[in-house]
């Protein structure tokens, strides 16, 4: 992805950790419809994965829990990219519905993901992760959090 791209992303992130959610919502708007115009799949999945996820925040902020629990598991169910593969999904929604308790959709999020990674060593982080939510514990997503 492009550095514009990051740009825009952490400014979507910032609106939405501000509570400006109409602002907000308007930005992850029109990343999504960039998803559509984009000829290369990867970017649209990448686009998609991160879209998803941010939206799924709003709508959590708005206490649309259904809906932010739908879209978690809809950004997991994006084609392959580079981008994902390498960094890892966001863990942004995952985290946040955690705190409210959701731990069956982020379980079910985090086999989804397993699409996403192909080396050992990421199922074994995916394992750790599903771990220490069946133990009723928050995980240490790291760098997740921030891709």
């Amino acid at each position: 992805m492009t550095e514009n791209d990051l740009e825009n992303r952490h400014l979507m992130v910032q609106k939405i950790e501000d509570q400006d959610l109409v602002e907000a919502e308007q930005l992850v708007e029109a990343y999504l419809d960039l998803a559509t115009k984009h000829e290369k799949k990867s970017v649209r999945s990448h686009i998609n994965h991160h879209g998803y996820t941010l939206m799924g925040l709003i709508k959590l902020q708005h206490g649309l829990v259904e809906e932010a629990k739908d879209l978690l598991i809809k950004s997991a169910q994006v084609s392959y990219s580079p981008a994902i593969s390498t960094f890892g999904p966001s863990m942004r929604l995952a985290k946040a519905l955690l705190e409210i308790e959701e731990k069956n959709i982020v379980l079910n999020y985090l086999d989804e993901c397993k699409q996403f990674w192909y080396f050992f060593l990421r199922f074994v982080q995916l394992a750790k992760w599903k771990k220490a939510i069946k133990n009723g514990e928050m995980p240490d997503f790291k760098g997740n959090l921030f891709y």
